[in-house]
């Protein structure tokens, strides 16, 4: 199989319209040849540290001794004491103004019929 070599043509500095439905015309496309793109290089491999002191695969590892100090908690109050301003501590959230009260029980009058209606439907 043998490649025919294609001249380039000159451009037309005009943009061809087509009109197939009033005349036949030949249409000539250059053709150039593409553009080389550079290979992708790899990237550099991550160097491997060579450890300072070689051990003998059968003996045990030498570790350093060091003393460690378990954390200290915070003096943090407990959850629900009252401080002098009368506010509460919520753990999270700190210290929160007291709001009373706690819940309110209203009863509704209901003798055990589950589908008796309860209030106004506004």
């Amino acid at each position: 199989m043998s490649v025919a070599e294609i001249t380039p043509q000159p451009t037309i500095s005009e943009t061809p319209i087509l009109q197939p439905e009033k005349e036949k015309k030949n249409v000539e496309v250059p053709i150039t040849q593409p553009a080389k793109t550079p290979k992708p290089t790899q990237p550099p491999k991550p160097k491997v540290k060579a450890s300072t002191k070689p051990q003998s695969p059968a003996s045990t590892p030498a570790y350093e001794e060091k003393t460690t100090q378990p954390n200290k908690q915070k003096d943090e109050p407990k959850a629900g004491a009252k401080n002098n301003d009368g506010k509460v501590y919520v753990p999270g959230f700190g210290w929160v103004e007291d709001q009373g009260g706690g819940t309110q029980v209203v009863e509704t009058g209901n003798n055990g019929d589950l589908n008796k209606q309860v209030g106004d439907m506004d």
